[in-house]
């Protein structure tokens, strides 16, 4: 299974997260995104970056560094476990 995630990871079909250290997520949204991770039930969800100007997302390259991942991720409570 692991072999088969990480032949999909290469071909851009799924992204990794790392939410915390030792767990590991594959997300088959591969769009620019945020992740949203409920600390009480576990639950990870996604906010999409298209029309949000509340959150600005860097551009491709700043200051020469090339960028080919970003990893946003907010932790906090969900709505049904407030």
């Amino acid at each position: 299974m692991y072999n088969t995630l990480s032949m999909l990871e290469k071909i851009d079909e799924v992204r990794s997260l790392h939410i915390f250290d030792g767990y590991l997520n594959y997300d088959p949204n591969t769009s620019p995104h945020i992740h949203c991770y409920c600390k009480s039930c576990g639950m990870i969800s996604d906010i999409m970056m298209e029309g949000r100007a509340d959150v600005v997302v860097p551009r491709k390259e700043i200051e020469g560094f090339l960028i080919d991942h970003i990893g946003v991720v907010f932790k906090g409570t969900c709505t049904l476990c407030r």
